[in-house]
């Protein structure tokens, strides 16, 4: 067989999946804390940021948006929120992991959202229009 051809350079605003993270508790289990969703969500972050095996650090620093999927507590008027509610919940993720991000966005409702998000912050990062996006949601 011939030696196979060497791999084009990848350019360098090919969107790429560095970390992935998840958070979870029960009612009634160990460890119980009754985190807010932003809680949730920052708790999973610190996992994707720990998994891409960089300088978590750095990573942190190098988000420049954090684009959240909408919780069913805000999109539905008059809904309680027994665990917390954040006025800008992807920034209140944002700062619980030390982010500071120039760009905030809440996804529309919906369930084709965390899809959506993925589709145009891909879009986003190959047109060189954004860096380092943190995607993140929670209930």
């Amino acid at each position: 067989m011939p030696p196979s051809a060497p791999h084009p350079e990848v350019p360098p605003h090919t969107p790429v999946l560095a970390g992935v993270g998840e958070a979870s508790e029960r009612i009634g289990e160990p460890g119980y804390q009754r985190r807010s969703p932003a809680d949730l969500a920052a708790a999973a972050a610190l996992a994707a940021v720990a998994e891409t095996g960089a300088d978590p650090a750095a990573v942190t620093a190098a988000i420049g948006t954090v684009a959240g999927v909408r919780q069913f507590e805000i999109s539905v008027p008059g809904v309680s929120s027994p665990l917390g509610r954040s006025s800008n919940y992807p920034r209140s993720v944002a700062a619980r992991i030390g982010a500071r991000p120039g760009r905030a966005i809440l996804e529309v409702s919906g369930g084709q959202s965390p899809q959506h998000l993925v589709s145009d912050m891909a879009a986003a990062i190959a047109a060189g229009a954004s860096g380092t996006v943190l995607i993140t949601g929670s209930e």
